[in-house]
C-alpha cells in the first residue's frame, strides 16, 4: 500500500460572515501621491499600477512596477512601462531600459488603436517575467498581447494571446484589465467585457499563456451597492486562494469610484465585502479610484496597496497598507495522509486556531463536502476526481466562530488515477519490486516540502532531489 505524508504550514488572513468576512479591512486614503517617473516628457500622470514583489529582489529589485502613462487622458502615451523599487514608494526606471516596453501605435487613427491596461505575472521557471497588455485594434477587435524578460530590462518581441470581437454573435467581447497568474498547474486570465448589459467578468483556463484556445467562463461578479459594477481589478493567488481588488463604478459612464475586495476558492465563486474597503476624497487627488495592485503585507494577515486615482485631469498613483479590525485566525498545521489501493483514500486533520470557534466547513474542489462540529478537526474521505481546470485535488477549510468564518486553509494535491496506464515493463517481470515496475517517473518538484530520496534494494542512494523545478527521473542504470 502506498502511503504519501504531506505536512503544509500556512498562514491565514482575516475575516468575517457568508464565507470569508472581509469587512474587517479598509484603506486609509495617502495625503500624498507617489513620484513615478514616465517616459513622456514633463509628465508624471500615470496609472493602472501592477506589482511583482520579491523579497530577496530580482534582477536588483524588490518591486517591480508597470504602468501606463495617462497625461491629460491621452491615449496616444497610455503605453505599459516599467519602474522599479527597493522600499515600494520610491520608484524609478531600472538603469538600461527603454521605455515604453509595448509597441507604439504609428498611424493617424488613435482613437481606435492604443494601448492599456498592463499586467505583470510570473512564470513558474522563477527567472521568467511576463508583461501583458490590452490593445485596441480598430473600433471592433481588442488583444492582449504578451513581452517577456529574464532580466526585466530586455524584453522579447510581442505576440497575441488572445483576439475578441465585439460583433462576435456569440461573444460580443472586450478584454478590460486583463488579470492573469499561474496557480501552479495552468494559468488563469480574467478580463471585464463591457460590451455586454450588465457588464461581466469572465475566467479563462491555459496550460500556456496563450488563451487564444481557452473557453470563457462567466463568474458570478454581479452588482455592488447603487448599481456599481466592476470596471478595473487586480487578482492575486494568495495562501491557495484568489483574491480580487476591484474598481467599481457606474456601468453607464465607464469609470471607477471606489475599491471592493474580493475572495474566492475556484476564481468563479465570489464573495466581496459588504462596503468599499476604500474612497476617494472629494476635491483631493485621489477623488476617484482606478485601477489599483495590491500584494500581501509583511505578516500575512492584510495587504500592500498601490491605488490608481484621478482628479480631473491629472491621473496618479498612492500607496496604501490595509488597517485590519476584527481577525479570525483560521485552522493551521494540516496534514495530509494519502493510501491508494485503486482508489485514493485520504485522512486529513488540522490544529484549531482557538478555542472560540464553533465548528469547521470543509471544501472538496470548491463545493462545500461537510460541516464539522469544533471537537471534529479531522476528516477521512476518498476522491478521485480532480477541481475543474486543475488535475488536482483542492481541499480546504475554514473555522466558524459566532461573528464570522475565516479564511480557508488551502491544499492543492496531486491524485493517482483510478485507470493506471500499463507499466513499462511486463507484469511478470522477474527480480523487480515492485511488480508492476515502471522505468521513470514523473516528480513534481514545484510541490515539494522537502527532500525526496531514491534508493535500491540494496540501500544504495540512485538519487536525491531538493523543491526546484520539475524534472523526469529515470534511476542510474549503470548500477549492476
Amino acid at each position: 500500500m502506498k502511503r504519501l505524508h504531506a505536512l503544509c504550514l500556512l498562514l491565514c488572513l482575516s475575516v468575517m460572515a457568508q464565507a470569508f468576512n472581509l469587512d474587517c479591512y479598509s484603506f486609509p486614503n495617502s495625503n500624498d501621491p507617489l513620484q513615478i517617473p514616465t517616459y513622456v516628457p514633463d509628465s508624471d500622470e500615470v496609472c493602472h499600477p501592477d506589482v511583482l514583489y520579491f523579497p530577496q529582489g530580482w534582477n536588483g529589485s524588490k518591486y517591480w512596477m508597470s504602468n501606463t502613462p495617462y497625461p491629460s487622458s491621452n491615449v496616444a502615451f497610455e503605453n505599459p512601462s516599467i519602474v522599479v523599487s527597493n522600499d515600494g514608494l520610491n520608484w524609478g526606471e531600472p538603469p538600461g531600459i527603454e521605455n515604453p516596453i509595448a509597441d507604439v501605435y504609428q498611424g493617424t487613427d488613435i482613437n481606435n488603436n492604443y494601448n492599456s491596461d498592463s499586467q505583470l505575472f510570473r512564470y513558474p521557471d522563477g527567472a521568467t517575467i511576463g508583461l501583458i497588455w490590452r490593445q485596441k485594434n480598430g473600433w471592433n477587435n481588442e488583444l492582449l498581447k504578451l513581452k517577456t524578460s529574464q532580466n526585466g530590462i530586455d524584453w522579447s518581441s510581442a505576440s497575441t494571446i488572445l483576439s475578441v470581437w465585439n460583433t462576435d454573435p456569440d461573444l460580443n467581447e472586450s478584454v478590460l484589465s486583463p488579470c492573469i497568474l499561474f496557480n501552479g498547474s495552468s494559468y488563469m486570465l480574467w478580463t471585464v467585457n463591457t460590451k455586454v448589459n450588465p457588464r461581466g467578468v469572465y475566467l479563462r483556463h491555459s496550460m500556456t499563456p496563450d488563451f487564444s484556445d481557452s473557453e470563457a467562463i462567466l463568474t458570478d461578479i454581479g452588482e455592488f451597492p447603487e448599481g456599481f459594477r466592476v470596471w478595473h481589478m487586480d487578482v492575486e493567488f494568495i495562501e491557495g486562494f484568489f483574491h480580487m481588488l476591484a474598481s467599481v463604478g457606474n456601468p453607464d459612464t465607464q469609470e471607477g469610484r471606489v475599491l471592493y475586495l474580493g475572495k474566492s476558492l475556484d476564481g468563479i465563486h465570489w464573495s466581496f465585502s459588504s462596503q468599499p474597503v476604500m474612497t476617494g476624497v472629494y476635491g483631493a487627488w485621489d477623488a476617484l479610484l482606478y485601477r489599483s495592485a495590491f500584494i500581501p503585507d509583511d505578516i500575512g494577515t492584510g495587504y500592500k496597496v498601490w491605488y490608481g486615482s484621478m482628479n480631473t485631469p491629472r491621473w496618479r498613483i498612492g500607496y496604501s497598507e490595509s488597517q485590519v479590525n476584527g481577525y479570525l485566525e483560521g485552522p493551521h498545521n494540516l496534514q495530509v495522509d494519502h493510501f491508494y489501493d485503486g482508489q485514493n483514500h485520504y485522512a486529513i486533520s488540522w490544529q484549531a486556531p482557538t478555542e472560540d470557534i464553533l465548528g469547521y466547513k470543509f471544501y472538496l474542489n470548491y463545493e462545500l463536502y461537510a460541516t464539522l462540529t469544533s471537537s471534529q478537526n479531522h476528516i477521512n474521505l476518498t476522491i478521485n476526481q480532480a477541481a475543474p481546470h486543475e488535475e488536482r485535488v483542492v481541499i480546504a477549510v475554514t473555522a466558524l466562530y459566532a461573528n464570522g468564518e475565516s479564511d480557508p486553509l488551502v491544499e492543492r494535491l496531486h491524485i493517482a488515477m483510478s485507470n493506471p496506464q500499463e507499466p513499462a515493463l511486463p507484469r511478470d517481470q522477474p527480480g523487480i519490486f515492485p511488480n508492476p515496475f515502471k522505468q521513470g517517473f514523473y516528480l513534481d518538484k514545484a510541490s515539494l516540502r522537502g527532500i525526496v530520496e531514491l534508493y535500491d534494494l540494496k540501500g544504495r542512494r540512485l538519487m536525491r532531489e531538493a523543491p526546484g523545478k520539475d524534472q523526469f527521473i529515470e534511476p542510474d542504470s549503470s548500477l549492476p
